[in-house]
């Protein structure tokens, strides 16, 4: 049996090993043997990463997770930078925002939180508004917090702060969460509440 230093048999390339070989020349050697120390537990790091951000898309630099990643020091993309312009509102950002994208309003008629303007959907006692959920006294909801972010996220994408985020994606996120408790990121993958709400934080500031 090939040691982890050792390429395969067959000729293949390992996926660490592949992500070495993109590093700048004058990185190769200390992340090579940094990253075949680590073995298996370096996989699922590499593999957050690749299938976090941008839900099973092609990464790009500009993508939340990758952003987030560079803020605290852990991407494994050379040549990503920092990029202070590409992310959204918080949630208590929008609150305080005077005027809110289309389809959306904070003033009369506030846009319901859930609805066909907004695509959400859930049962609720009353009807709540946008603009409740983000103040905080919205009631009857699943997750009021993930509620609040699922609101700032939908204002982002409509306004174009998060192009790498799409409002159908958003209203899935909701959605499956209401119907399984979780959204299916991938056929391996499932994201509960606190993956979600990670997710959605990381795409603003």
């Amino acid at each position: 049996m090939p040691r982890p230093d050792e390429p395969a048999a067959s000729g293949a390339i390992s996926p660490i090993e592949s992500e070495v070989r993109e590093r700048p020349e004058t990185l190769r050697s200390d992340e090579r043997r940094r990253l075949l120390r680590g073995g298996l537990a370096v996989g699922p790091v590499i593999m957050t990463i690749a299938s976090r951000p941008v839900l099973g898309q092609t990464l790009n630099c500009g993508s939340a997770q990758v952003q987030a990643s560079l803020r605290a020091g852990t991407s494994l993309h050379a040549g990503c930078t920092i990029d202070p312009f590409n992310t959204g509102n918080s949630p208590a950002k929008w609150y305080t925002t005077a005027t809110w994208p289309t389809p959306y309003s904070n003033v009369s008629p506030k846009t319901d939180f859930v609805g066909t303007t907004t695509g959400l959907g859930g049962t609720q006692p009353s009807p709540n508004t946008m603009y409740a959920v983000l103040k905080g006294n919205a009631s009857g909801l699943a997750d009021l917090t993930l509620a609040q972010d699922i609101v700032a996220a939908l204002l982002n994408a409509a306004a174009g702060k998060t192009p790498f985020l799409s409002t159908a994606t958003i209203q899935q996120m909701w959605n499956s969460y209401v119907s399984f408790g979780y959204y299916q990121v991938s056929p391996n993958i499932k994201w509960y509440a606190t993956q979600l709400k990670s997710y959605l934080q990381s795409t603003w500031t």
